[in-house]
Formats: C-alpha cells, structure tokens, sequence
C-alpha cells in the first residue's frame, strides 16, 4: 500500500469512527434520498410516451394505471405529474435532513482533532511543549484544522455522489442497458485517467502544507521584526522577505487551480463526448425510441453530476490530506504525561523550600550526546516569607530554575524539595496548587478586567479583588477605565500599556494566593515610584508568603531581603 493511499484510508477510517451511528443515519438517508430521485427520473420515459401521443411502456405502470381505474392518457398524465412532483419534493425534503446531519459531522470531526491536540498538549509534560515548534502548533490549530474540516467535507460529497452515481446507473440500466453499459464503460476510463492526476495533487498539498508552516513561522515574527524595522527603516526589505513566505503559498494554490481546471476540463469533454456516442448509437444502431432514448439522455445528464462532484471533491481531498498527515503526526508526537497514581504526600506548613545539587541541561542547546548544562549543581534555600532576590544574565538560566522549582520541568539530578518532601509525581501537581506565578509578558484574555483577575483565582469576593489590587499599585488604573471591573483588555492587553498589564497581572497572582509568589522581572514595564509602592505593600503583607523575584534591575532587587545569582550553573551570593 503506497503512502498516498495509507493516508487516505487512515482518513477515511478516523471519519467513519467518529461519524459512528449518526453516519449510518446519514448514509441511510443519501440512500433514500438517491433512489426517490431515481424513481422521479425513471418516470420521464413514460411521461415523455404520453406526451408524444403514446401508450405508456411497460407492463407494470399500465397494470397500476388500471388497477386503479385510470384510464384516459389525460388522468395518466395528470397522475404521473403528481406522481413525480411528489417525488421530487420528498427528495428535497429528504436531502435537506441528509446536508444538516452531513454538515455536523463535517464541523464536529474537525473540532474533536483540534482538541484532540489542544488536549495533548495541556497534558504533555511541560519540558515537551517548550521543546516543540510553536509555528507547527500554531499552524496545526489555525490552518491544518481548516483544511482537515474541508477534506471532511470532501469525503462525504465523495460518498453521497457515489450513491447518487449508482442510483442512476441503475435507472440508466433498466431504460436502456446496453446503451447504460456503453456510458458506464466510457465513465470508468476517464476515471481512470483522472486517477493519474491524483499523485501529482498530493505532492502539491505537501509542498502546500511546507509552504504554509513556513509562513506561521513568519507570522509569528511579524510585529515583533516589524518594530524593529520600523526603528531603522527596513520597512520595504522586512516586507520583502515577509512577501517570499507568501508568494511560496501562492505558487501552490495557483498550481492546485491549474490542476483542477485541468481535471473539470477532461470531465466537461468526456460528458460532451459520452452524450453524442449515446445518441448516435442509440438512434443509428440500436434504434431505440425517442422517449426511452430522451429518458436515458436525462438521467445520464444527471449522471454528469455525481461524476463531477467526485472529481473535483477527489482534487480537493488529495489536496488537503497532507494537513491530515500533519496533524496526525504532531498528535503522535506529543506524549501526554502519565497518570499520578498512589497517594499525594503532604507538603509539611512552614518548611524550606530547597533546591539540592541540581543538574539540568535543555537538550536542544548541546550538541552530540553532551548537552551543555543550564545548571550545574544549583543549591538554593528560599525560607517561610522570605523574599528572595534572583539575578544573572540573560540565558543565566534563572527561568529555568523557576520552571524547576514549580515542578514544570525535572531536574537530571538532584532535588527539589518542600522540606524534606521531593517535588515529582504527585507532589509536584500538589505543589502547584500553592504557587502563584507573574511573568514579564503576562497573558491577559480578551475579556474584563474582572475576567482576568479571577483566572486560577479561589472564589475571591470584590473586597479580595479591591485588596489585591491596592498591593499592585493597580486600583487607581481600574477606577479610571470607562466601565471599571467590567472594562475589555483586549486581545493579550493590547487596550493597555505594558506597566498597566503587569500591575493587573500581579494582582492576579495575589488572588491565587499560596505558599510562593514568583515574580518573573514581574515590575520590568512599572516606573521606579510605583514598584516601590508595590514591594512596600507586598512586604507588608501577613501572613507573607515566599516570594521568588527574578530581576535585572538594582533597584528591583534593593527589596528583596537577600539577592543570589546565577553564574555558570550555580547559584553564588550576590
């Protein structure tokens, strides 16, 4: 079995599992809805005898006819108007319940892949997520999800014109079968030739999806490398290299449009062809009548249709399952962390917390077998609401330290521990329950002031909230905007400048509350005067949690009430 059509059957499959019973319905329903049309169509060969001043064919609609007292052509054809009109409502009615059933799975399968990966990935360990390309994932969520929901799409306009497609056939056979075997005969081999245009659909989508992933990563870059163009005015030169990712996406999207036009082209002809083969062998040769060889005409021209859904539904699903081999592959690769099991220790009230000899080395940053080690036999002891000052210089590997310290990341030797308690396991997901954490870029919803206060806060009355917000120097700020607690940040804050967002930030790890408050160059956007406030008030606090103050700035860590530093792997006084 070829790559090609491995992923197309592994598609095919992940579809059919999850469509489960509501896809029976569906397929059930594209049943009924085909034969109702096809018997709408098999009674245009009669309807066409009447009207051309016959007698109707065939045994069995004459004996119907009688049996039920009609008699003159006029009542017979009366009745056979009602008879197909009926029909062919039913068939709408019946179609319409198959397109919404249809469309939910459509939309549905595309979401449950997205959070298939979106819940990996909160349940990967955090040491696997940092490591991973963030374009890949952001490209996985936005535009691969898009392309999985169309190829969905494609895959059940596939199935319901392929019931349509031998619905007719079968009308086709029973007007006319030998002229039905010679239509059919001359539709497979131009399926055939259509097949070979498959591959080289494929092979676009890949270059496409390579083609996309390299412009998420450009996008992801895009404000930030625009400032600093903006600063030295390599604007035109920034868009330029911006515009290379673009034009490699076009390319492909222009030659997947050239090959479906290509595609449409050969079905348009070969419809045009089959037709006038059909007509003259029917009339020339086999001398079929003109109301049988009328009715044959129709449904094959009704025929063309399910062909051409097939066609270009098949071009746009080949085009799109590279993104489903994306996707599938970035699912297997995120390995979600096992499940705790046994009891969770109990983290002993008022302990150190102390980290012991630890080594740890990213392996991305080293080459060969021999990472070159971030920390290198670190020691740190932060005491019951001791503030502690960290320092170093940049890629020192204090971030790292943090990571370590709540547990996000495992050290390859030594320990962290809450006295004399390891933090793995366990333990770790405890302890991360008492930790609130401020960061340098804090991540603000696009929702209100009060929204973002209480994410991971503990049920907090406003009296909290207006508390919290007095030790971050940030109830002044929430006063003056035009609907207080209720007003929009913004997406990631952006109604807010960049002092305002750490301020709200700060007040949200003082909601949450705990054992360690972590503040991450926490006040690095905050003037002098306010972050003294702010220390001032965080110092006042009883009981005082420890905090952990990770800082560049002197003034910064002027605070805290001893101030270590990173130097080669080790934690020195500083």
């Amino acid at each position: 079995m070829t790559d090609r059509a491995g992923t197309a059957l592994g598609f095919t499959r992940d579809v059919a599992r999850f469509a489960g019973r509501g896809g029976g319905v569906a397929v059930l329903l594209s049943i009924v809805t085909a034969v109702t049309e096809g018997a709408a169509l098999a009674l245009v060969a009669p309807l066409l005898a009447l009207l051309a001043g016959g007698a109707l064919p065939g045994r069995v609609l004459t004996r119907a006819f009688a049996s039920m007292g009609i008699a003159t052509p006029f009542a017979q054809l009366a009745y056979l108007l009602a008879l197909i009109g009926g029909l062919w409502i039913a068939r709408g009615v019946l179609a319409w319940q198959r397109d919404m059933r249809l469309a939910m799975l459509t939309m549905g399968f595309a979401e449950a892949r997205r959070r298939q990966i979106v819940m990996r990935l909160a349940a990967a360990p955090w040491g696997q997520v940092a490591a991973m390309q963030h374009a890949r994932i952001v490209q996985a969520l936005g535009g691969d999800i898009a392309r999985i929901s169309q190829a969905t799409q494609m895959l059940v306009q596939i199935a319901v014109a392929s019931v349509m497609l031998v619905a007719f056939a079968l009308v086709a056979v029973l007007l006319a079968p030998l002229l039905a075997a010679i239509a059919l005969g001359l539709l497979v081999l131009v399926g055939a030739a259509l097949a070979l245009l498959l591959r080289r659909t494929q092979d676009i989508g890949t270059l496409a999806v390579r083609a996309n992933l390299e412009l998420a990563e450009a996008s992801t870059r895009f404000l930030g490398g625009l400032r600093v163009a903006a600063s030295q005015n390599l604007q035109p030169s920034f868009v330029e290299r911006f515009e290379a990712g673009l034009a490699a996406v076009r390319l492909q999207q222009v030659q997947f449009i050239r090959q479906q036009n290509s595609a449409r082209l050969i079905v348009s002809g070969a419809a045009l062809a089959v037709g006038a083969v059909i007509a003259l062998v029917g009339r020339g040769w086999l001398e079929t009548p003109l109301p049988q060889l009328g009715a044959l005409m129709l449904v094959l021209s009704r025929l063309g249709g399910p062909v051409s859904q097939i066609q270009q539904s098949m071009q746009q699903l080949f085009f799109a399952l590279p993104a489903y081999a994306q996707l599938t592959s970035l699912a297997d690769a995120i390995v979600p962390a096992p499940p705790e099991t046994g009891p969770v220790p109990s983290l002993p009230d008022g302990a150190p917390i102390r980290i012991e000899s630890v080594h740890f080395a990213h392996p991305a940053r080293g080459c060969g077998s021999s990472p070159a080690p971030v920390l290198d036999g670190a020691s740190l002891t932060i005491g019951p609401g001791e503030m502690l000052g960290l320092t170093g210089a940049s890629g020192a590997g204090k971030s790292t330290l943090a990571d370590l310290l709540v547990g996000l990341l495992a050290p390859q030797a030594g320990a962290v521990c809450i006295g004399d308690v390891p933090i793995s396991g366990a333990a770790a997901h405890a302890w991360r329950e008492q930790i609130a954490y401020a960061a340098q870029d804090p991540y603000l919803f696009h929702a209100s002031v009060r929204e973002n206060l209480l994410w991971g806060a503990r049920d907090p009355d406003d009296a909290a909230i207006w508390t919290a917000l007095e030790i971050a120097a940030a109830a002044d700020l929430v006063h003056a905007l035009p609907e207080g607690l209720a007003t929009i940040v913004g997406e990631r804050g952006a109604l807010l400048s960049g002092g305002e967002r750490q301020r709200l930030a700060m007040a949200r790890a003082l909601l949450r509350g705990g054992r360690l408050l972590i503040l991450d160059e926490a006040t690095s956007a905050v003037d002098l005067a306010t972050e003294a406030r702010i220390f001032a008030a965080l110092r006042a606090q009883m009981p005082r949690p420890a905090m952990l103050v990770i800082a560049h700035r002197a003034e910064t860590l002027a605070f805290c009430d001893r101030v270590v530093r990173l130097d080669a792997g080790c934690v020195v006084v500083s």
